[in-house]
């Protein structure tokens, strides 16, 4: 009811600091005037001067800026049923144009997707958005019905794993725990310790793994490594 007031005492001020903790680092990763005058209003509920025990920080790096720039326009687009043209670049480095009906982004880990309706495809597609070019507001849609929807919305299916040992150094073991957890680690050496994991044979994981460089070696299976030798000397071809 328009008459209705929230009694501030069901919300303690521990309680608000949870709600801007757990806030604190969205607006930072996404420009909306809405989410903003929310946070403003929590933020009123308690004092300004109120200690927090737990800060979140993501760095502005300049692509993540302009991330940002399309999120905002693609989030407008969700709300105002804007249909949007860009072109996009796939894996394989093939480049289409698209027309798409947004409904959803999905923030995972750092990484921004949009799910949406292809025209082109005429099935719903989750797009990359550092894999979008050019993006702009195109006409406008009807959005298809909800069933529809959710019988749809979910990303592509995970590749197959295949289980992993790596043989790892002391220097680098914190971020296989960030990853992984303690329990995939066994220490080996004061300076080296055995990880068992799975990761998908193709060259994602490939790039995952060279990212360590001299500090991480892959133990088996054989198969894994020969296709991670083949993608390093292909690497090392450019140079030559």
């Amino acid at each position: 009811m328009n008459e209705y007031k929230l009694d501030k005492r069901l919300i303690n001020s521990q309680d608000v600091e949870n709600i801007l903790i757990s806030l604190g680092g969205y607006d930072q990763l996404i420009t909306n005037p809405d989410i903003q005058m929310t946070i403003q209003k929590i933020k009123s509920m308690t004092s300004l001067n109120m200690p927090t025990k737990l800060n979140l920080t993501f760095y502005d790096w300049s692509g993540r800026s302009e991330i940002k720039e399309d999120v905002a326009l693609i989030d407008q687009a969700i709300e105002k049923n804007w249909l949007i043209k860009f072109e996009y670049i796939d894996q394989l480095g093939k480049k289409t144009k698209r027309v798409v009906e947004p409904y959803k982004l999905h923030l995972i880990e750092m990484h921004w997707y949009l799910f949406g309706y292809s025209l082109e495809r005429k099935d719903y597609r989750t797009f990359k958005l550092t894999r979008i070019i050019g993006i702009h507001k195109e006409g406008s849609f009807i959005p298809r019905s909800d069933n529809d929807f959710k019988r749809q919305d979910k990303h592509s299916e995970q590749p197959k794993l295949v289980p992993v040992q790596l043989l790892v150094d002391i220097a680098v073991r914190d971020q296989f725990i960030e990853r992984y957890g303690r329990s995939a680690i066994t220490e080996v050496t004061a300076e080296s310790h055995l990880i068992k994991i799975e990761l998908p044979d193709n060259r994602f994981a490939y790039q995952f793994v060279a990212v360590f460089g001299n500090k991480v070696k892959i133990l088996e299976p054989r198969s894994f490594i020969e296709n991670y030798l083949t993608f390093l000397e292909e690497t090392i071809q450019l140079y030559r």
